[in-house]
């Protein structure tokens, strides 16, 4: 049924995007389109029919078979490789927050260390199911046979793709990613709002409680079980995974695996949302969207604002609190904070050996040595950025009180341990 979901959103918004042309229709009285502005939403100006844009359109149909496809190999799961279903996800590590806060470094100095297991770019986009990385990885063996002809092709050809997104963040085929991207096949990763910004049931993706009861149980049902794949197919492992957009999840996330260790990376919200506006610049050339600067800011500013409630909630109800770190003390204290996050790690594992009846695990909790320093930034400086996108208080307002309780938070959690 979730898949089911996802063809028929997909379907909903294709057939949208030729019905929202501002072209097409009349004008949106002022009123109504502040109005919408006030409530995070699109309007029809945010994909006019441009040339781009219809192209991208009439290709789109070829994502929506892949998709199929994709949906199909999952199912077939069941079939070929029923063990994943009895997978038990333990101790997972989820890492959170809002865009832009440092959430994609710290995922990838964690994922280097050899005890979690976390998904890979090639793995999300291409081969979401068992059957595909099966497939995939013993053709990638016979190829490497060959010299690797067909792996340097594939990688020629993906090059275009991988740079029209990697402003958002880096990206590499074999590099730990963001494991919503697994969700395209069922309709649930909130990026495609960029490619269909007026459709609300890709908008809606971006705070969990607004979806229909039953579809966030199907979605959640669906995200465990691509989890236990993971696992599955790298036998085990403890699960590393990382969402910057999934911080209305934490308390679902949090009931699910009530052992889960949950990682919460902030940023000073202006900075955060400039940031994450600037990123978007070729991911909006990619899908012809958000023409105009103004659609663009007033969309994600609501988004950050819920994404800022969500997290200050969930640092207040949930038991254990999240581990909140800043993308400033991240920054310039890396060591201190993988080790916070280690000692964090040692007692999950500490408390879940004794309910088992198990012994612990000897010895302290080592994190890997760091890699490369915290990139800098390569757009423009955090101060101009603000202002070049005209960001004020009454934009972040709303969202500095959550910030001041997160920060508040991350402050005591450094002073008195974890």
């Amino acid at each position: 049924m979730v898949f089911v979901d996802g063809l028929l959103a997909y379907l909903a918004a294709y057939a949208g995007a030729f019905a929202d042309v501002a072209s097409l229709r009349p004008k949106v009285p002022a009123t109504r389109a502040e109005t919408e502005r006030a409530q995070g939403l699109a309007g029809r100006d945010s994909a006019p029919l441009s040339a781009r844009r219809l192209l991208f359109l009439l290709l789109f149909p070829l994502f929506i078979a892949f998709q199929i496809v994709n949906a199909l190999c999952l199912a077939l799961d069941h079939l070929f490789f029923p063990g994943f279903r009895r997978v038990a996800v333990r101790r997972p590590v989820f890492v959170l927050g809002v865009p832009r806060s440092g959430t994609t470094f710290l995922h990838r100095e964690l994922a280097r260390d050899a005890r979690f297991n976390a998904p890979r770019t090639w793995e999300l986009l291409l081969a979401p199911s068992l059957c595909q990385r099966f497939l995939i990885s013993a053709l990638a063996r016979i190829d490497a046979l060959l010299g690797s002809p067909t792996a340097r092709l594939l990688a020629f050809l993906a090059r275009g793709q991988i740079d029209s997104v990697s402003e958002v963040h880096p990206v590499a085929w074999q590099a730990a990613e963001e494991d919503y991207l697994a969700l395209l096949a069922c309709g649930g990763c909130f990026f495609m709002h960029l490619a269909f910004p007026s459709f609300r049931g890709f908008r809606d993706l971006s705070d969990l409680s607004r979806l229909d009861a039953r579809r966030r149980e199907r979605l959640l049902d669906h995200y465990h079980a691509l989890l236990q794949r993971q696992l599955y197919f790298h036998s085990g492992g403890q699960l590393l995974s990382k969402n910057a957009v999934f911080a209305s999840w934490a308390p679902w996330l949090a009931r699910r695996y009530p052992d889960a260790l949950i990682l919460f990376c902030i940023r000073e919200p202006a900075a955060a949302l400039a940031s994450q506006l600037n990123s978007l610049r070729d991911a909006r050339r990619l899908f012809a969207t958000f023409p105009e600067d103004r659609g663009l800011k007033d969309g994600f500013r609501e988004h950050y604002r819920g994404w800022w409630q969500a997290l200050a909630a969930s640092v207040e109800e949930l038991d254990p609190t999240p581990l909140v770190i800043e993308q400033e003390y991240l920054k310039h204290n890396r060591d201190a904070v993988m080790d916070l996050i280690y000692r964090r790690l040692q007692r999950h594992a500490a408390a879940d050996n004794s309910a088992s009846g198990c012994p612990g695990e000897n010895g302290q909790a080592q994190s890997p040595a760091a890699a490369a320093d915290y990139p800098t930034s390569r757009g423009s400086p955090q101060a101009s950025a603000v202002a070049a996108w005209e960001i004020g208080e009454n934009d972040v307002a709303p969202m500095l009180t959550a910030y001041g309780l997160l920060r508040s938070t991350a402050e005591h959690l450094r002073e008195h341990g974890v």
